[in-house]
C-alpha cells in the first residue's frame, strides 16, 4: 500500500519543486506577470505529464526490477534511478524531439534519480527490509 502511495506522491512532489523552479526562472526573465504565469502553466503541465508519464513506464519496470533482484539500498535505487531515467530521456528524445542531446541525459538522469529516492523515501523502504509493499 505504501509504494502505491509513493508511486502517486513522488511525481507529485518532483513535479510541483520542478515547476517551482520554472516559476523562479519566469520571474527573472519575463517582463510581464502574464507572460511569468504562462511559462509557469506551461511548466506545470509538462513536468506532471513527464513525472507521472515516467513513473507509470520505465519507473515501475525499475521499481519492479529492485524488488524482484530484492535490492532496497538507497545507493542502488539512486544509481538505478539515474541509469533508467538517462534512457527514459533517450527514448524521450529520439521519438520526441530531434535527437538526443547531453543536456537531456543529464536531465532525465538526475529526474529519474530524484524520483526513485523520493519514491524509496514516501514508501518507507529501508535497507534490507524487503517489504516495499506494505
Amino acid at each position: 500500500m505504501r509504494l502505491a502511495v509513493a508511486l502517486v506522491a513522488a511525481p507529485l512532489i518532483l513535479a510541483l519543486v520542478l515547476t517551482g523552479a520554472a516559476f523562479l526562472v519566469a520571474g527573472m526573465s519575463e517582463p510581464t506577470r502574464e507572460g511569468v504565469m504562462t511559462v509557469t502553466a506551461d511548466a506545470s503541465v509538462a513536468m506532471l505529464t513527464l513525472c507521472y508519464g515516467f513513473t507509470f513506464t520505465f519507473g515501475l519496470a525499475g521499481i519492479i526490477g529492485l524488488w524482484f533482484l530484492d535490492q532496497s539500498g538507497a545507493l542502488v535505487w539512486a544509481i538505478a534511478g539515474a541509469l533508467i531515467g538517462a534512457l527514459g530521456g533517450i527514448v524521450f528524445g529520439t521519438f520526441f524531439m530531434d535527437g538526443v542531446e547531453r543536456a537531456l541525459l543529464m536531465s532525465f538522469g538526475l529526474g529519474g534519480w530524484a524520483l526513485f529516492i523520493l519514491i524509496r523515501w514516501v514508501a518507507g523502504i529501508r535497507a534490507g527490509s524487503g517489504d516495499a509493499g506494505d
